[in-house]
């Protein structure tokens, strides 16, 4: 079990990491640009629609910040409930 003050920052710092995930510009380029690098080897490789492949791209990049914005959001009630049975 975490102590009371770890369980009390985890749900801010993994927001915080999940913030410089999306608005870090240095983060963003790479993440995109090797994205579409992959996006553009698919396409290579397998000459098919190259928008649903930049779509494809778009959803992966937008589950992996929704995905963590949502496990930040269950362990905030989870842990806010916890620390007001307190």
């Amino acid at each position: 079990r975490l102590p009371i003050a770890a369980r009390a920052m985890t749900p801010a710092l993994v927001g915080l990491a999940i913030t410089v995930f999306k608005d870090t510009s240095v983060l963003t380029v790479v993440a995109v640009a090797e994205l579409t690098y992959t996006g553009r080897l698919i396409h290579t490789a397998s000459p098919a629609n190259y928008a649903l492949v930049l779509a494809l791209i778009l959803l992966l990049y937008w589950s992996v910040a929704t995905a963590g914005a949502t496990l930040v959001a269950r362990l905030e009630r989870r842990w806010k409930a916890n620390l007001a049975a307190i």
